[in-house]
This record gives structure tokens, sequence and C-alpha cells, in this order.
């Protein structure tokens, strides 16, 4: 007999699994979790597939027992049934840890805000996943999503910059806005004209908002730090040396900084390539 027109279901087999280590219909189905009809309308369908009966069911006590075919496809279908648990165990608790890694990109100051406390959630839930973090510009992460260099990124996107792409998933987490800030008890600030900044490096994502603002609101400064990382530009802004500039819910929480509101606006969104994704990566953006 041949099988080549026949349509076989994965789900076929986990139901005959089933089906052959509960022996009896009412506790496969409690098992699957479905309706004794799903079971049933499954082995029928075995049957005409195989065009054979396969199981014998007792209409009183709803005990079954397998003929001999049944006993010889029971045997098979267990051991890619079980089979297939045992990968999808394997995977989930990180069992090959060369096989899964998380690689990500994040912007500029979202890694305090958006990341660390997921990354605590999901390391503990799954100790051997490797993980890959790396900072960069809107542009470049970008370009590293596309290239599949990043299984997902976190990203600001300003008006000046909206990259997207079909095959990409963007979905927006918040909208905020740019802020100055400063250490009231170490720096004196009246006029914005009158101050330094302590400010990003050329050519990042933040040093160009600010620029444009500056340049709408027709304002210069008298002194600059430029700096390459948040964290150093909040240390150094704490420390005095002027104004701090950055995404308004970074500094929020440092109760000894004062904030100069803005009119700077900005979008903070997660995106991740959607033929790209797997289960361990899932997990991870279904967190957000």
């Amino acid at each position: 007999m041949s099988l080549k027109s026949k349509k076989m279901n994965l789900d076929y087999i986990r139901t005959f699994a089933v089906l052959g280590q509960s022996r009896n219909m009412t506790e496969a189905s409690r098992k699957l979790e479905v309706d004794t009809s799903y079971v049933s309308r499954h082995i029928k369908q075995l049957e005409a597939n195989f065009n054979t009966k396969l199981v014998l069911l007792d209409s009183k006590s709803k005990e079954m027992k397998f003929t001999e075919t049944g006993k010889y496809l029971y045997e098979k279908y267990e051991k890619i049934y079980n089979e297939i648990i045992l990968v999808e165990k394997n995977y989930f608790q990180g069992v090959e840890t060369n096989l899964f890694k998380v690689s990500l990109g994040v912007s500029f100051d979202l890694e305090n805000i958006l990341l660390k406390d997921k990354l605590r959630i999901f390391t503990d839930k799954f100790p051997n996943i490797n993980i890959k973090i790396n900072r960069d510009s809107l542009e470049l992460l970008w370009k590293g999503l596309l290239q599949y260099s990043y299984d997902f990124i976190l990203c600001k996107l300003q008006n000046s910059y909206h990259p997207y792409n079909d095959n990409v998933i963007v979905r927006s987490l918040f909208h905020s806005n740019y802020c100055f800030f400063y250490n009231p008890e170490k720096y004196h600030f009246s006029n914005i004209e009158d101050c330094s900044f302590v400010i990003p490096v050329s050519n990042t994502d933040e040093r160009k908002v600010l620029n444009e603002y500056l340049k709408k609101n027709k304002l210069t400064f008298k002194r600059s730090y430029e700096i390459n990382s948040f964290e150093q530009m909040l240390l150094y802004t704490k420390e005095g040396f002027g104004l701090g500039f950055a995404l308004k819910e970074t500094v929020e929480q440092e109760s000894d900084l004062q904030i100069v509101e803005l009119d700077c606006p900005c979008e903070v969104a997660i995106a991740y390539n959607k033929d790209n994704i797997t289960p361990i990566v899932q997990e991870l953006i279904d967190m957000y």
C-alpha cells in the first residue's frame, strides 16, 4: 500500500502515543486537554490513512487495546513523540549551551531602564544562555538587525529617522522626551546661554537630536565635555561639570539631579525580524 498521497499530521502521532500510554480515551483526552471527540477523530483519520483497524475499544469501560498493526505503530510513534518532548525540554532548559545564544543591540542609555531587570529574570529562568549585548547608534543597530547580526534591538526613533522595513516588526514601548539635567548642589543654573554642557560625542543619535534642538532654538554653549557613555555623562553631571542631555526616563530616578523639561519628543521601541525568531528569543521579547 502506498502512502504517498496521505498527509501525516504530527498531532495524530501525538494523540496516538498519548492514547497508547493512557490506554483510556478519557484519560488521553485529559492529558491532551481536549475533548474525547478530538482523540476519536484523530484515531479514525489514522485508520483511514492505513486502511486498517488500529484500536479496539470496550464500549462500556472505554478501555482499549491495539490490533497488531496498532501495536507496531504505537512502538514507532511513541519513540517519535518522546524524542519531540526531549528536544523541547532540552531546548528550554538550555542543556546544549552552544546552541543557545541571544544577540541584541541597544541604544545609548536604554540599557539601564529597559534591559538589565529583564535580563536578570531571563537568565534566572535560562541560566545557560549566552547573551551578547552591543550599544550603538540607531543606524548601525538597524543595519545589524537587517543583516541578522541581532535577534532584536531596543532603540529610540526620532522624527528624522524611521527605518521601517517589511520584514521587521517594530513595536512601540513608550513615548518620552529628552531633557537637560544637572546637580543643583554643585552647579548653578539660571540661563542656558551661560551653561557648560556634558554631552554625547559626535555622530551619536543623542548628539544629533541635541544639535537639532540647539539649532531650532538658536542656542549655543560656551563649553562642552564630550562623553562616550551615559554612565560617564551621568557621573560628570553629578560632579557639577554642567548640564547633561539624555532621555528623561534615564535620569528621573536620580534623586540628586534636577530635570529641565524640553519639547524634544522621542519614541522608544523594540524591533526584530519576524522570520528570524527562535522560541528562546521570543521568550525574552515577550517580556516587553
